[in-house]
C-alpha cells in the first residue's frame, strides 16, 4: 500500500503525522506513486496549504483526511 488511507489522495487535502497543530499540517495532495493506493511508490508531492510551501511527504506519513473545516479555516490563516 503506498499510502496508509488506501484511498487515492489525488487533489485532496490530508493531516500529515506530526507534533504541530493539526492546521500546520495540511497537506494538498498533487502527485507522486503514493497518490495512489496500490502503488509500490510511497512519495506524496504537494503543498502545505497553510504557508504554500511545496514538498513531499511519505504516504504512510499520511494520518487523515481534513474536514472542510480545517481547510477553511487555514484558508482564512493565510495571508
Amino acid at each position: 500500500m503506498a499510502n496508509a488511507l488506501g484511498i487515492d489522495l489525488m487533489g485532496k487535502v490530508v493531516v500529515v503525522k506530526g507534533d504541530m497543530c493539526a492546521l500546520d499540517r495540511l497537506f494538498e495532495c498533487s502527485g507522486g506513486f503514493g497518490c495512489s493506493p496500490d502503488t509500490t511508490g510511497r512519495k506524496v508531492f504537494g503543498t502545505l496549504l497553510c504557508r504554500g510551501t511545496k514538498g513531499f511527504v511519505y504516504g504512510d506519513d499520511v494520518e487523515r483526511l481534513a474536514t472542510p473545516e480545517e481547510v477553511q479555516s487555514c484558508k482564512r490563516r493565510t495571508p
